[in-house]
């Protein structure tokens, strides 16, 4: 945003830094004060264990974006090799799948039974389905694109 119209608009890019992450840290603040109080009493490690699941599941589109964004917009000099291009595609598909495992396990734990999902993607619910489609999608479009 910055690049295509930030820079031409006069914008300081130092002062948008510092307002970026004053507005990450208030928003980690909300989450912790308005998430944390259904769950008094846990021990501090089932924060860490939603914490870590919660980055997994950030990790899917984060490589898919890097990914596509080194092989489409870089110099073809600076783009990353093969090699890098199929480790990425891997961990793409590796984040992918676990985050659909990790959302269809949770909504079904909210109560959403249609969205049930199956490590062997047959057998799960028609919402199920419908997260490995999403899946599969974001998947081909990454590797059709880079």
């Amino acid at each position: 945003l910055y690049e295509s119209y930030g820079r031409e608009a006069g914008w300081d890019l130092p002062k948008l830094f510092w307002r970026l992450l004053t507005a990450f840290c208030a928003w980690g603040v909300i989450i912790i004060l308005l998430f944390t109080s259904p769950f008094e009493g846990q021990e501090p490690f089932f924060f860490l264990v939603v914490g870590a699941a919660m980055s997994g599941v950030m990790m899917w589109p984060y490589t898919a974006l890097v990914l596509v964004m080194n092989t489409t917009r870089l110099p073809e000099h600076l783009q990353p090799g093969w090699g890098r291009v199929l480790g990425m595609w891997w961990a793409t598909g590796f984040y992918g799948y676990f985050s659909v495992l990790l959302i269809g396990t949770s909504l079904t734990n909210f109560g959403l039974a249609a969205f049930e999902t199956a490590p062997s993607i047959l057998g799960s619910g028609a919402g199920g389905y419908a997260l490995w489609a999403m899946y599969l999608t974001a998947q081909a479009y990454t590797v059709s694109k880079s």
